[in-house]
């Protein structure tokens, strides 16, 4: 494979997964999408790939992956339609709400990359991408005492999740 032939590398990846292997499509996506990589091919094989995927952990990552594109073409009200079914399928996936945070956060709307990055901390208690990304959208609110207190929150490190009021909440099952 040439060097930076994303296409080529998705074609691979997804030939990989239909065999049964490990996806890991979003990441690559995101690999492709930093280098500046024309989102508009990746897309199509994608969406062509989702057309007979079945419905598993790596059709939901390559969902991810293609929510990550569609936005990268302007598509984002498709790319939000994605997302909302992807939650009414797999509520329970951190990834998803790592993804709607970090689009909420590029869209310029803090307060739904707050709600997300809330929903991925019920989810996915403790996971320092939602707290980061917590802090970070509590920053953009002006809320500087409650984005400290994503750090000082005392449930962390202690098996327990960490309530909306940055008070200890229920032990993890």
């Amino acid at each position: 494979m040439q060097r930076g032939d994303w296409d080529e590398a998705l074609r691979q990846r997804l030939a990989l997964v239909r065999e049964g292997g490990d996806s890991e499509i979003s990441s690559l996506v995101e690999s492709a999408l930093a280098a500046n990589a024309d989102p508009a091919p990746l897309l199509s094989r994608l969406r062509d790939y989702l057309a007979t995927a079945p419905e598993d952990a790596r059709r939901h990552d390559a969902e991810l992956a293609t929510a990550l594109l569609e936005v990268a073409v302007g598509g984002t009200d498709a790319a939000e339609r994605r997302l909302e079914r992807l939650g009414a399928r797999a509520p329970e996936l951190p990834a998803l709400w790592l993804t709607r945070a970090r689009l909420a956060q590029e869209a310029d709307d803090p307060r739904a990359a707050r709600s997300a990055a809330r929903r991925g901390l019920e989810v996915s208690p403790g996971d320092a991408r939602f707290i980061l990304l917590l802090a970070q959208s509590e920053l953009r609110l002006g809320n500087v005492a409650a984005a400290e207190a994503q750090d000082r929150c005392p449930a962390r490190g202690a098996h327990r999740r960490c309530r909306a009021d940055h008070r200890p909440g229920p032990p993890l099952p």
